[in-house]
């Protein structure tokens, strides 16, 4: 068997600079790298399945978008490889809508927000309160990430339908819009990263979703 250290599965187009910097990373450090995209899965599968290849370590940004991938989630937990952000936990945390309800339930502040059913399940919807918006507010796709499908500061219930039919199988969140404060010249939205134990915290611009790592006593 071929052992690979570390296997990267990933279908994004804007992960293309990570896997590049990963892949140096681990030559640096003497690792092997096993970087499974759509042009090579089909053919590793079979390879997983007879123990011909394997790997130690995985980490998936595939499976939650495209199903193809779940056949290599399954080798992985068959192999006994460590996995960095299993499937099964991170499921929750994908879902905008029932991370809403959780921080609503553990008494954390979030923006005035309306769960949507999804477009294919109700075309048509109920007249909406729209008052507690204050005539701004944004709708987004309760799964998916990189700003797909989300629209910001729309004020009228056509505009919500037409976002709803971007990704109609989808519940979408109604949220009031937020104005951030500026923070040592950035606006003051935040990513944390969990990461083998560490914690990093990142502002994050929103319109050109570059990270800058956040130093102690800027905010």
């Amino acid at each position: 068997m071929r052992l690979y250290d570390l296997c990267l599965a990933w279908n994004w187009e804007h992960d293309a600079d990570f896997v590049r910097i990963l892949d140096s990373a681990c030559a640096a450090r003497g690792r092997t790298l096993l970087d499974v995209s759509a042009r090579n899965l089909r053919e590793l599968l079979p390879l997983l399945s007879e123990r011909s290849a394997g790997f130690r370590l995985f980490l998936d940004r595939a499976s939650e978008a495209d199903s193809s991938y779940l056949p290599l989630v399954d080798a992985a937990k068959l192999l006994g490889a460590r996995r960095l952000n299993p499937r099964e936990l991170a499921d929750r945390a994908y879902d905008k809508a029932a991370m809403h309800a959780a921080f609503l339930a553990g008494g954390i502040p979030v923006p005035q927000t309306v769960i949507l059913p999804p477009f294919s399940a109700q075309p048509d919807l109920p007249p909406i309160d729209l008052s507690p918006f204050n005539g701004r507010f944004a709708v987004k796709p309760a799964l998916g990430g990189g700003g797909e499908g989300v629209v910001v500061e729309i004020s009228t219930p056509e505009q919500i339908q037409s976002a709803r039919r971007g990704f109609p199988d989808q519940q979408y969140l109604l949220q009031e819009h937020v104005t951030p404060k500026i923070v040592d010249g950035l606006p003051a939205w935040f990513r944390v990263i969990y990461c083998l134990g560490e914690v990093f915290v990142n502002f994050w611009d929103t319109t050109t979703h570059v990270y800058t790592p956040v130093h102690v006593g800027a905010v």
